[in-house]
């Protein structure tokens, strides 16, 4: 009560004298606090405006203790500042990724600016790479009956793989890694003692992604920062290392998200896509020459994620929408290229913001996931030329506790199974979404991409499976086998 009182004396009446300075009644409700009468003998007007006062004047102490709060917390992340990716949207990027996942990872991209990791983000990125956490993951994963493999060599977070799904030339893999290495994998023969990198290539930057180009020894990366992106190509061999032969800069304003690849495009070579992080909505078309073919705007507020068929001719943005945008880039009979073209949209499915799309490898079928918590087969066998839109094959909700929502997703080469991942576990489905297998704790932290190898099977006294390939941002490239 005393409280209360020194309140009404020493705060709000004070502040009414410079409404009521000089008038009698001032000088009464002056004389009412100093006698401590109460509150609710006071008139109507009175206590309303005392209301007021105290308020406003809560407010202000709110406001003042919120930002006494953050010079606190922005003094514990000052030594953490200028660490490279500190900055909102801080997880590894991925080509068929992130997102969300984390995001749908970039929910706050277009607010981007060099500050340091949040307390939260730095708990995080601690635990997960802890030697401890990965060295007990690696153990949980051997012993899951799905593992088969996984890829050594990493020296810091893999933010991008990528399976050769040329046909000829062997089963290959590529991965991109913060510590500013490409390595290629020989995947032929995967064994559960691990993979080691067959061709390591040095950058002078950080690759956010890594894909093949027209030959499983020709890659090319997407590197650098906000406003320096660039992609860099080049050709490996194990007698002359690595031999660059193009490369192109100022590719997007932001920062860059991730790239994704073909080694043909019909009648055309191979093609490039690449993205952006945070608001910027334009996409970059690039042959595998180096040449800029085309530069457009999905025009979704952000994208999440991009696809491209492995003929080349198709790619795909998972944005902030409903509704997922495929585009067509076209070849004429002499291998000319003519342009980019919207091809159809996949759309009906979900009831908000998709997360995730995947091509299949062989079959004409697609999948996407959503922050709504479902998840969507399409057909795109038809004649869109014609106008005629995708079929929905199937469409199932998530089946992680809490409804929470899938953010990366892939698709068989056949589609008879779709793989989709929420947090550590990756889901296996049918394709007329009924669960067929959990893989629990895949990854220390989130799982960051998955991807089905085009041609390879795997066999273990049962029949074929199918090979799923997962990154973390745990310094893991991790291979299962899936499906029947």
């Amino acid at each position: 009560m005393d409280a209360v009182n020194w309140f009404l004396r020493d705060v709000a009446a004070p502040r009414l004298a410079l409404l009521n300075t000089g008038t009698k009644e001032y000088r009464q409700l002056t004389a009412r606090f100093m006698r401590n009468v109460g509150f609710w003998e006071l008139s109507l007007f009175t206590r309303c405006a005392i209301s007021v006062v105290a308020f406003f004047w809560v407010v202000k102490l709110g406001l003042t203790l919120w930002s006494v709060l953050r010079a606190v917390l922005s003094a514990l992340a000052s030594p953490f500042r200028g660490m490279p990716g500190a900055s909102r949207g801080d997880a590894a990027s991925s080509t068929s990724a992130g997102g969300a996942g984390d995001d749908a990872d970039d929910a706050d991209g277009r607010h981007q600016q060099p500050q340091g990791k949040s307390i939260k983000a730095l708990l995080r990125e601690t635990r997960t790479a802890d030697p401890h956490n990965v060295a007990k993951s690696d153990e949980r994963a051997m012993k899951n009956a799905a593992f088969v493999s996984a890829l050594k060599g990493a020296g810091g977070i893999v933010t991008g793989l990528q399976w050769w799904y040329g046909g000829a030339g062997g089963n290959w893999m590529v991965t991109a890694c913060d510590d500013g290495m490409l390595r290629v994998y020989d995947v032929s023969a995967p064994g559960r003692e691990g993979l080691s990198p067959a061709h390591t290539v040095r950058l002078g930057a950080s690759p956010v992604g890594a894909a093949f180009l027209e030959r499983p020894d020709t890659l090319v990366a997407l590197c650098g920062g906000a406003g320096s992106a660039s992609l860099n190509a080049g050709r490996v061999s194990a007698s002359q290392g690595w031999g660059p032969q193009w490369a192109s800069v100022d590719l997007h304003r932001g920062a860059p998200k991730c790239l994704v690849s073909a080694p043909t495009c019909g009648l055309g070579g191979g093609v490039v896509v690449t993205s952006a992080r945070g608001d910027e909505t334009k996409l970059n078309v690039f042959s595998a020459a180096g040449q800029r073919l085309e530069t457009l705007d999905t025009s979704k507020v952000r994208n999440n994620q991009i696809a491209m068929a492995p003929d080349g001719k198709l790619f795909a943005a998972a944005c902030w929408t409903s509704d997922t945008p495929v585009w067509e880039i076209k070849f004429d009979r002499t291998g000319q290229f003519v342009g980019v073209k919207k091809a159809f949209q996949l759309t009906g499915a979900h009831k908000a913001e998709v997360y995730g799309v995947a091509f299949s490898a062989s079959a004409p079928r697609m999948a996407t996931c959503c922050k709504d918590g479902t998840v969507a087969l399409w057909n795109i066998d038809v004649r869109y030329q014609s106008g005629e839109d995708p079929k929905l094959v199937s469409r199932w909700e998530t089946q992680q506790p809490g409804g929470q929502a899938y953010q990366h997703v892939a698709v068989s080469p056949d589609a008879q199974f779709v793989a989709a991942s929420c947090q550590s576990s990756i889901d296996v489905f049918d394709s007329a979404g009924q669960l067929v297998d959990r893989i629990e704790d895949a990854h220390v932290g989130e799982v960051a991409e998955l991807a089905f190898s085009g041609t390879l099977k795997v066999t273990a006294g049962q029949p074929h499976k199918h090979l799923l390939a997962s990154r973390g941002n745990d310094k893991r490239v991790r291979l299962w086998r899936c499906g029947a």
